[in-house]
């Protein structure tokens, strides 16, 4: 008998890993965007325009 494990069973831990990163990068990028959009909500419920630009020129 062999002391490794079936491939399947390596295969399934690699993937759920990779599902995993996806997952925590996801919410990652949503929690910055969401920060963006609290952002842009206060500048115009501050009564400012322009608010959505990003250039200061």
């Amino acid at each position: 008998m062999s002391d490794e494990p079936p491939s399947d069973t390596t295969r399934g831990k690699v993937a759920a890993l990779i599902v995993i990163a996806l997952l925590l990068l996801a919410g990652f990028w949503l929690t910055h965007r969401l920060g963006d959009a609290g952002a842009v909500q206060d500048c115009v419920a501050s009564g400012h325009r322009d608010c959505g630009r990003g250039d200061t020129n």
